[in-house]
């Protein structure tokens, strides 16, 4: 996200489980787009088995309750961008299976780019739109 400081709107984010992050390089020839599914493990949710007295003294907050709804993946949509140029996204994945690798490359023309993608959590994924040489 260094290469494109310029911060973008986003939607689409909330505070159960999914984030987003987007921005656009000083001379707008890249976007990047981060998405995080931290959506907390089943097993760390709702009340501690033993409470939430730890050691016999020290007393921790109580575990929110969290309702996760439609974490599974995402529905990506960049606009704006300039019709008559070509576009060569780049996807990468971070997650318990995939340590930053490439998950597909693509090349496009238009003005939207479009895409769809399961997120399973936890896992991150970036998103790299550039310009193509034509």
């Amino acid at each position: 996200m260094k290469s494109t400081p310029v911060r973008l709107g986003v939607t689409g984010a909330d505070t159960q489980g999914l984030a987003v992050q987007a921005g656009r390089s000083d001379d707008g020839t890249e976007v990047n787009v981060l998405i995080s599914n931290y959506e907390v493990p089943a097993s760390l949710r709702g009340a501690r088995k033993g409470g939430d007295k730890v050691a016999g003294f020290l007393n921790l907050l109580p575990r929110r309750e969290l309702k996760y709804e439609r974490n599974e993946g995402f529905d990506l949509k960049v606009t704006s961008l300039n019709s008559d140029q070509l576009y060569r996204i780049e996807r990468y994945r971070i997650s318990d299976m995939w340590d930053y690798r490439l998950l597909n490359t693509l090349t496009l023309k238009g003005s939207e780019v479009a895409i769809r993608g399961a997120l399973p959590a936890p896992g991150i994924e970036l998103v790299v739109i550039k310009a193509a040489d034509k």
